[in-house]
């Protein structure tokens, strides 16, 4: 069994390759994804392969570039700016690798058509699965610092305006001229709040599993230290006050005077009378 502090500092996020779903904004960054290809992901959270180049939309000005990149289209500039003015939501593996997004980005706008690497539609140097789980982290590390730009305060309940106006940062265009993306972002939105609310109920429930199990535990290595309880075999031995027990004088002995009476020897009976109850510890010796 795991220990307690095993259970709430194991790292899930690793195996699973997800943001961590308790995060309250960690929906946000989910409803981005599938609202930038238009619900067509089937699941934000997975890596594709697909996702992880630099954006195929190719300007019509040759003068004019884009150096979008990865499941939520951050682009260089984007991603230089908030870890500039926003370094606080990056963690120190989330800053390393938003350096190399920014690296990358410039040799996109460098690249000559045609380029394999770096050219439109191209994977770059960070589109390998183990760049996934960061590439979510800076991400939402952007997020939160344009929600912060807009007078949003990331520490409350995100209200429906709250959602509203992150969309339109993100977008860069009010609602009435890309309806379809705001309403894909609200629905994933809403069904990734749903799976952290979930999850965070389920850890709860646990938790008070792991601590009640603990104190068990803890009762039970009192015992033996004290001498109370070693090694019981069953709970009939380890708390026989909970079990019926009939006494029986041995043989045909005399009845004995109250003074002179001694303790019979007593036998159990195999009927349980109630469910066994954990000892007192702070009571004397039972």
């Amino acid at each position: 069994m795991k220990s307690f502090k095993t259970f709430l500092s194991e790292d899930l996020r690793v195996k699973s390759q997800e943001l961590d779903p308790t995060d309250p904004l960690t929906p946000v960054y989910y409803g981005l994804v599938s609202a930038e290809h238009r619900g067509q992901v089937k699941d934000p959270t997975a890596y594709d392969p697909k996702l992880a180049i630099r954006t195929k939309a190719r300007h019509k000005d040759p003068k004019a570039m884009s150096t979008a990149y990865g499941p939520v289209q951050i682009t260089g500039s984007t991603m230089r700016d908030a870890l500039q003015r926003h370094s606080k939501f990056f963690s120190p593996a989330g800053a390393k690798y938003a350096q190399e997004f920014v690296n990358q980005a410039d040799k996109f706008a460098k690249a000559k058509k045609g380029d394999k690497a770096y050219d439109y539609g191209g994977a770059g140097d960070l589109s390998h699965r183990s760049y996934h789980v960061p590439y979510q982290e800076a991400g939402l590390a952007v997020i939160k610092g344009k929600m912060k730009d807009a007078g949003i305060d990331i520490t409350k309940p995100l209200s429906d305006k709250d959602l509203s106006t992150t969309i339109q940062r993100w977008r860069g265009v009010p609602e009435t001229k890309d309806s379809e993306y705001y309403k894909v972002a609200r629905a994933g939105y809403a069904k990734y709040k749903e799976i952290g609310n979930q999850v965070s109920f389920n850890q709860s429930a646990s938790a008070n599993q792991q601590a009640s199990g603990a104190g068990m535990n803890m009762e039970d290595d009192y015992l033996k230290v004290h001498g109370y309880a070693q090694s019981p075999v069953n709970w009939a031995e380890k708390y026989p006050e909970n079990y019926s027990v009939k006494t029986e004088p041995i043989g045909s002995t005399p009845a004995l005077g109250s003074s002179q009476q001694t303790t019979p020897v007593r036998r159990q009976s195999s009927t349980l009378q109630t469910a066994p109850s954990r000892p007192n510890n702070t009571g004397g010796k039972r």
